[in-house]
């Protein structure tokens, strides 16, 4: 039998699915290139966990500094952010 694992987290994290419609959208610093945008899977006052398309594999790597411009919600909703962000790490699911 499995144990459940210890939440190591600080801050409590809200969770989202893809049908959730939460997206984040993100534009490289400085570059004026193409904004990227990415699925929601969860947030916390601590980072964002999202799942890039396939296409942009290999063009996000650790330690590269984005900036988070906005978060679309279902519908109309958009939260317009502007936070300069840092990639921990990256797996492929």
């Amino acid at each position: 039998m499995d144990m459940p694992k210890e939440e190591r987290r600080q801050s409590k994290r809200v969770l989202f699915t893809v049908e959730d419609g939460i997206v984040g959208v993100f534009n490289p610093p400085g570059n004026g290139g193409e904004p990227v945008t990415a699925n929601v899977m969860d947030i916390s006052s601590g980072g964002v966990k999202l799942i890039f398309k396939p296409i942009l594999e290999n063009k996000i790597k650790e330690g590269d500094r984005l900036v988070l411009s906005e978060i679309r919600g279902s519908g109309n909703s958009q939260v317009i952010i502007n936070i300069d962000t840092e990639v921990k790490w990256i797996t492929e699911d």
